[in-house]
């Protein structure tokens, strides 16, 4: 969905500034314990009543005794017989994709570690009391009533034992998709919401996770398939779904796969994941509370989640990890001269994607939902904060290209939107391509008095000047007298 949804809501990724973690020459190939990331994650901190594992097996547990469920679902034979290449509804999709996955044969992405999920607390369960179904050798009588996604919806089989994570949950960003109906509502109208509906559920409503998603197997927009056998992970496989859905933009830039470009300083230097930075208490939509930035405080008011991905807290920002790198007294002169008034990465991002023109419609062909973008490519652009505020004061911050267009949605209806001014297609963006030196943070006038980096009103097409007066930067910052 993120590839033609004006704001890329649903983005996951990493703290933001590194200062001081790496010279200037370090290598660009990641390193082995690097590569490792890649593939498994760290543990987090658990946030549920009951808390998730790795791999929360115990070894003295004999294994369940085999219904007809297991014994398809572990047996390799009859899954490869059974199973069917699931169709792909993107096939005809054109432009910005999800991250690279490697490919599940079918058989794969149902073939259950019985000898492993036995000994889970999970499998200790029957597989009925999860998923339905019904006990029989015959495949099409044995899916019958059978619940492919039982952490799906008000109804969870997760909140019988985790009912402080369901409870917020359901109302997170990342199950609900907020973000799509606060920026498609605001460049509509009341009547328009009906047509709008029909495209989140054709083109957009893949990209809404469950807990299983996350912590049993990859994201259904990225292929779906188990993780390892039915396991659950406590904490998300990295490539398998946190990039597997936020992956040509976010992972990407992350992972440094953009020629010449090298990873986020986090990736290379720090070895970090999105875990490190994104908690499960973030991702799970857990209320802000007010002690989390004032702990002194006997206020303990809540704050209801955000209907946007840059509407809540910065949560987690630059300053959460470098304070000291903002006000403390070896904090550099430049932190201390630009305070507030530029975001971090201003200064710390390199390029990072951009794209232009989605559509959306269903194949004459198949009858499958399907998008197409007329172009991708790399940007750099200073742009001016649209929607500055306490949280977030910056006077500039990196804007990135977003593919809507007035256009985007006319399979669907006629002008679906008619305020489309109503917000930038240059939008403000959090790239998660850190570096500690950058071009344009070489000298002062490599930002100062050059054009060349700022969103300026002759990179802007005519058509879309109107809808970015608020972040078209008119005057750039003079040069500056540096000393000899």
């Amino acid at each position: 969905m993120h590839k033609f949804l004006p704001v890329l809501f649903c983005s996951l990724g990493i703290v933001l500034l590194a200062l001081g973690c790496s010279s200037p020459n370090s290598s660009l190939e990641p390193t082995a314990t690097t590569q490792a990331l890649v593939t498994e994650s760290v543990r987090a901190v658990p946030t549920a009543t009951l808390p998730l594992q790795d791999v929360d097996t115990d070894p003295n547990q004999a294994p369940v005794a085999q219904d007809a469920c297991v014994a398809c679902h572990s047996n390799q034979q009859r899954l490869t017989e059974a199973a069917e290449p699931r169709e792909d509804t993107e096939s005809e999709s054109k432009g910005v994709g999800w991250g690279s996955v490697a490919a599940l044969q079918p058989w794969e992405k149902y073939m259950v570690d019985i000898e492993a999920f036995s000994r889970d607390v999970h499998g200790q369960k029957s597989c009925m009391e999860c998923h339905g179904g019904t006990q029989s050798e015959d495949k099409d009588t044995a899916h019958q009533g059978l619940i492919h996604r039982p952490s799906e919806g008000e109804n969870s089989v997760c909140k019988d034992c985790h009912p402080n994570v369901h409870q917020h949950y359901v109302n997170s960003l990342h199950y609900t998709q907020q973000g799509f109906f606060t920026t498609m509502y605001a460049r509509t109208v009341p009547e328009n919401h009906e047509a709008l509906q029909q495209v989140f559920d054709n083109h957009c409503a893949k990209c809404h996770t469950t807990c299983g998603d996350c912590h049993v197997s990859t994201p259904i927009s990225a292929g779906g398939g188990l993780f390892e056998g039915h396991l659950f992970k406590r904490t998300p496989p990295m490539t398998r779904s946190c990039t597997a859905c936020h992956g040509t933009r976010v992972g990407d830039e992350y992972m440094g796969k953009h020629e010449s470009i090298p990873g986020d300083i986090h990736f290379r230097q720090g070895q970090m994941n999105c875990i490190h930075c994104h908690s499960g208490s973030s991702l799970h939509g857990d209320p802000a509370q007010c002690t989390s930035c004032h702990p002194g405080s006997k206020d303990t008011a809540e704050l209801p989640p955000p209907d946007h991905r840059y509407a809540g807290f910065q949560s987690p920002s630059c300053e959460s990890c470098h304070a000291a790198s903002l006000t403390g007294p070896d904090a550099p002169q430049m932190h201390l001269q630009h305070g507030t008034k530029l975001s971090c990465q201003v200064c710390h991002s390199v390029s990072y994607t951009s794209c232009d023109g989605c559509h959306v419609a269903i194949s004459e062909k198949t009858g499958n939902p399907f998008f197409e973008t007329q172009g991708t490519y790399l940007t750099f652009f200073i742009g001016r904060n649209p929607n500055p505020s306490f949280i977030r004061p910056y006077e500039y911050v990196p804007v990135r290209h977003i593919p809507i267009a007035p256009t985007s949605y006319q399979f669907y209806g006629a002008n679906l939107l008619p305020n489309f001014n109503a917000l930038p297609t240059w939008a403000y963006a959090t790239p998660h391509n850190i570096q500690r030196l950058t071009p344009q943070a070489t000298t002062c006038n490599s930002c100062h008095g050059n054009p060349e980096i700022f969103l300026t009103v002759d990179k802007v097409k005519p058509e879309e000047l109107e809808a970015n007066l608020s972040v078209i930067v008119e005057n750039i910052p003079p040069l500056v007298e540096q000393a000899p």
